[in-house]
């Protein structure tokens, strides 16, 4: 049997111990993102950004911003029929940081869920050809996605 007052010591030391883990422990589960349903996420920004081949013509790398662009009217939702994307933006790099590591071009594409986003990224016909036909005009290709306010 155990003094009295070294049980309360241990006592003591075990709670110390337990708040010090409920302290220094997240209070927020992390949920993996693969594990998040869809509709819990909300609208999908889905970033773009292209490095244009240097002896890509300008007509050429025009015709390509000018067709990624208007992939929101050109990309119908395969049970309705209707275009799905929310909006898409874009243009020419032109900050003076010179931090672009060659990106010369960036598109924002947002969508209403994160099933719409993987439908385009996966099935989409117009997006797959419009990716097939730049392949000879893009060196380096970077995509983003992510939920605001998610992290």
């Amino acid at each position: 049997m155990l003094p009295r007052g070294l049980k309360s010591f241990i006592l003591l030391v075990v709670l110390l111990l337990i708040s010090l883990g409920v302290y220094l422990s997240p209070l927020r589960v992390h949920v993996p993102y693969d594990l998040l349903p869809s509709v819990a996420m909300g609208p999908i920004t889905h970033l773009v950004l292209f490095q244009f081949k240097e002896d890509a013509s300008s007509s050429a790398v025009r015709d390509a911003t000018a067709r990624m662009l208007q992939l929101k009217d050109n990309c119908v939702h395969p049970t309705s029929g209707t275009p799905y994307i929310v909006s898409v933006k874009g243009g020419k790099d032109n900050s003076p940081e010179g931090l672009q590591g060659g990106i010369t071009h960036a598109f924002v594409v947002e969508f209403s869920s994160a099933s719409d986003r993987d439908y385009y990224v996966k099935e989409d016909p117009v997006h797959m050809a419009f990716v097939k036909s730049i392949e000879g005009l893009v060196t380096k290709a970077v995509v983003v996605d992510f939920a605001d306010g998610i992290y």
